[in-house]
């Protein structure tokens, strides 16, 4: 019975949220909260992009694993000079799973990744708002973007109230020195 009463709570809190029909739903992590809530975070280059299926019979189980090239551990430890992350879904014969706000990779991409321990394997920390894509702006500066398409980001206010936003479908940037000192001067607090 407590159980049902607790489901039923949670359906009723979720009925008050404005739902997006292509987006997720999470809390909106700022850069230093992003920082201090972190184990590992890296400065890399995406060397492969491969899909594939776990099941073996029935409905797929889709699954990518992104293996990257580190270039520069900017906190906690990685082994080696490589970095293997898997996450849900993909594209596989013709099947799709799609987790909207989840961080997509490509081969050749310039990344600085914020990642978090799940007691079995790192995953991007706040989905989307843990990836920033390394490219050089015009003035041919390197800057850091992130976009959050995909996401309703959960703000919540200084009364105790919270808002849903969107994600800006246009990326946040910042130069790629900013974002490396910033990283340095949360982490020796």
């Amino acid at each position: 019975m407590m159980r049902w009463n607790h489901f039923l709570a949670v359906l009723l809190v979720l009925s008050f949220f404005p739902s997006s029909g292509e987006a997720t739903t999470v809390l909106s992590v700022d850069l230093n909260t992003l920082i201090k809530t972190s184990k590992v975070i890296i400065h890399a280059e995406v060397a492969s992009v491969t899909t594939s299926n776990l099941a073996t019979k029935g409905k797929p189980q889709i699954v990518t694993d992104i293996h990257f090239r580190v270039k520069r551990t900017l906190k906690g430890t990685v082994e080696g000079s490589t970095f293997d992350l898997r996450q849900i879904g993909g594209h596989w014969e013709g099947y799709t799973l799609q987790i909207p706000g989840s961080p997509q990779f490509a081969k050749g991409e310039e990344v600085v990744l914020f990642l978090e321990w799940t007691g079995k394997r790192y995953t991007v920390c706040g989905m989307k708002q843990g990836k920033f894509t390394v490219t050089r702006n015009t003035s041919g500066d390197l800057v850091a973007s992130r976009s959050l398409a995909g996401l309703s980001i959960v703000q919540p206010g200084p009364d105790g109230a919270s808002t849903i936003v969107e994600g800006s479908k246009s990326p946040e940037s910042l130069p790629l020195e900013k974002l490396f000192e910033a990283i340095s001067r949360t982490t020796a607090q």
